[in-house]
């Protein structure tokens, strides 16, 4: 179900508009969005920005996972053992994850690499690009690249795969905290 949501609101410096469509999944609901809003430098010049916006909205009564995959075209197994279980440098991230001695408290998550998110139940997270007229003519192709490169797995299943039965241990570890993250909008600097 799409809905379009279109309301603009106008500043003597700022107007804003906004559009709405979401995706429902089985634990989980995906929102995009769209905000335009100008800012006025000078008397004579305005310039259009745009935040896109992916909302990942958890319908699950369990911790749903979510990381970024480099590569779109792995099945969901693959998926799962290619973030968890190829190397990254001298070590894996299951390795990371499940080695005592190991400490990751402090470092930064490398999106594509050791970004890895925990949503709570009935919660969210969301993804903001800020970007110009010229990159939001590609909000399309975004939120495609989002769709695919974007894995959201249930509690259940990443635990099967891992074979730990509770993964809520890994709390201990520093995940992604904040409920939101905002991209570069050069990572999607494609044709």
């Amino acid at each position: 179900m799409n809905k379009i949501i279109i309301i603009y609101i106008v500043f003597p410096f700022f107007a804003w508009s906004g559009f709405l469509q979401s995706i429902w999944c089985q634990n989980y609901t995906v929102q995009k969005d769209s905000i335009q809003y100008q800012i006025q430098t000078s008397q004579n010049d305005v310039s259009n920005y745009y935040i896109l916006s992916y909302k990942i909205v958890s319908k699950s009564d369990s911790i749903i996972w979510l990381w970024f995959e480099e590569k779109n075209n792995l099945c969901e197994d693959k998926k799962l053992k290619e973030y968890f279980f190829r190397n990254k440098g001298d070590i894996n991230l299951f390795h990371i994850l499940t080695d005592a001695n190991v400490s990751v408290q402090g470092t930064v998550p490398i999106l594509f690499n050791t970004f890895l998110k925990y949503i709570n139940a009935h919660d969210s997270f969301m993804i903001q690009i800020i970007c110009t007229e010229e990159n939001f003519r590609k909000k399309e192709a975004i939120f495609n690249y989002l769709d695919e490169h974007l894995v959201i797995e249930s509690n259940k299943t990443l635990s099967k795969f891992l074979g730990i039965n509770n993964l809520t241990e890994w709390k201990r570890i520093k995940f992604y905290e904040e409920d939101f993250i905002i991209l570069p909008i050069k990572l999607f600097d494609f044709q």
